[in-house]
């Protein structure tokens, strides 16, 4: 996108966005900025991580005309975007780009099949910028980290298209070759909690009870501030983590539970987002559990659907829990909680050779930490059998 036909301002992921040690992206104003990370150790670097391997790998063409599909790269515009939404200045240059974004629906090469061989990146709840423009680009390719994001436009002919995938790894955490360490932690949960939001509020019901039973084996709390590293670690040290929706459906949290090893423990509903759900086996290595008392909190809308909206309905905010649809039907391996105190006993009672299982079928999904090197790792792979024999620009 950052060609000159397209008109858009300059966009350097060096000059323009930084990453704190959290894996958030910091919007960058005022050159030479903070250099507290680069660009592309933030969590929803995914697109860079993903056009690094595919201009690396033998289907890459830099002809447009020729490709069999074509990768929108306009990472370095969405992440600008994703800085702004969190600053107080507001610099995003919004109708320049989005001009840009109509000169590439007018290429003669995207109206060969009215887009349907271009693929879009959407790598943030609220990257937003493809909600402008629903009809032009309703017969693409989405990737998204949760399937909410494309519920804003109107199905197209009844399907809308779309991928979800799990958000990057901050890469600035140099682990190297980690040694096993003993999990000696059985429950672990650290997350933004607040009283507002459905899921917000499960993830307080949760930290309260299991904080307050004082148990070094049981490690959960609200908003802490420790670093992206000191997470990792204990994560490692954890053979159970819950994994929670937040004030959307999708959280960074259940990539660094995978690659740390620990069996994740969905919670719900409203359910967390599962990626790549048509080919990964969540049932596999991951525990379900329906929390019962949640169906005594009042609230305006369901709390999971498990169809599809209608065609033509869409979404008036990735925050409405009507449209946190679970990616797999899952149902049938429910375990159903009374409540939150009948969680420890409930994971502490699992046969030890069940465990063991489940976590050997973490690590086969849990690719390699370097993204562009990893033929394991799920969203590679994906696209390695999407473009296998095909060329893409």
């Amino acid at each position: 996108m950052s060609d000159p036909v397209f008109g858009m301002p300059p966009c350097v992921p060096e000059q323009k966005i930084v990453a704190d040690d959290k894996g958030q992206i910091i919007t960058c104003t005022k050159p030479p900025c903070e250099q507290r990370g680069s660009h592309n150790i933030s969590h929803f670097a995914g697109p860079y991580w993903l056009q690094h391997y595919l201009k690396s790998s033998k289907y890459y063409t830099s002809d447009i005309s020729s490709a069999d599909a074509v990768l929108v790269y306009d990472y370095c515009y969405v992440q600008w975007m994703i800085g702004d939404v969190h600053s107080n200045e507001r610099l995003f240059p919004h109708l320049d780009v989005y001009k840009g974004y109509q000169r590439l629906s007018r290429l003669r090469r995207f109206g060969k099949h009215e887009g349907e061989d271009f693929v879009f990146f959407e790598p943030h709840p609220l990257s937003g910028i493809y909600s402008q423009f629903c009809k032009d680009y309703s017969r693409s390719l989405h990737l998204v980290v949760e399937a909410p994001i494309r519920y804003y436009c109107p199905a197209d002919e009844g399907r809308r298209s779309f991928l979800v995938v799990p958000y990057s790894s901050p890469e600035f955490v140099d682990d190297g070759d980690v040694a096993e360490v003993e999990r000696d932690i059985d429950v672990f949960f650290q997350g933004h909690c607040s009283d507002h939001m459905l899921a917000l509020a499960v993830r307080k019901y949760a930290v309260e009870y299991l904080d307050g039973l004082k148990l070094p084996s049981v490690q959960a709390g609200c908003d802490k501030s420790n670093s992206h590293k000191e997470l990792r670690g204990t994560l490692r040290r954890s053979k159970f983590c819950l994994v929670i929706a937040g004030e959307t459906a999708s959280t960074r949290r259940l990539t660094d539970v995978m690659l740390a090893g620990c069996i994740p423990v969905f919670l719900g509903p409203p359910w967390h987002s599962l990626p790549l759900a048509q080919w990964v086996n969540y049932s596999s290595f991951a525990i379900f559990l329906e929390l019962a008392a949640i169906r005594e909190v009042k609230m305006e809308t369901p709390a999971v659907a498990l169809l599809e909206p209608k065609p033509g309905k869409t979404a008036k905010s990735v925050y409405d829990h009507s449209w946190w649809i679970l990616d797999a039907d899952v149902s049938s391996h429910f375990r159903t909680i009374a409540n939150i105190s009948e969680l420890l006993p409930l994971l502490k009672a699992m046969p030890a050779e069940e465990v063991a299982r489940k976590q050997a079928n973490v690590e086969k999904y849990k690719g390699p930490r370097a993204l562009p090197s990893s033929k394991k790792n799920p969203i590679l792979s994906f696209f390695q059998g999407l473009f296998r024999g095909s060329s893409t620009a």
